[in-house]
């Protein structure tokens, strides 16, 4: 089983969250439909998991997610240096500049989140 990061996993728990709402799905139709009982996907929602166990990749199916492109799978210790670098190099260590850093890697995740849905809606 894969691990995965709390990026991650809030990208499986959102995605899974809108699609119910765009499907008009509760957690009993969806648990339904998933194969899974309504209490592990209330855990799925809530980000409570590890990796990718056969109950999230069932949810990554309804929920037309490709395990393969979560963002931040395929990140090395070469990209998590270059990060950091950049992130210590942006931040210039004030409360304003920390929070800017804040809102962008927000934007960055909202723009890739909304990237990947709108990618399985074309295909």
């Amino acid at each position: 089983m894969q691990r995965l990061n709390s990026l991650q996993k809030d990208f499986i728990a959102e995605s899974l969250s809108k699609v119910m709402r765009d499907r008009g799905h509760d957690q009993e139709r969806a648990s339904s439909l998933i194969g899974i009982d309504q209490g592990r996907v209330c855990k799925i929602l809530k980000g409570q998991f590890s990796g990718l166990n056969g109950a999230v990749l069932k949810v990554c199916n309804y929920a037309n997610i490709d395990p393969k492109t979560i963002p931040g799978l395929k990140f090395t210790d070469a990209h998590l240096a270059k990060f950091a670098s950049q992130f210590v190099e942006t931040w210039g260590g004030s409360e304003k500049e920390c929070q800017a850093v804040v809102d962008m890697l927000t934007a960055v995740r909202d723009v890739a989140l909304e990237r990947s849905r709108l990618g399985k809606e074309v295909k």
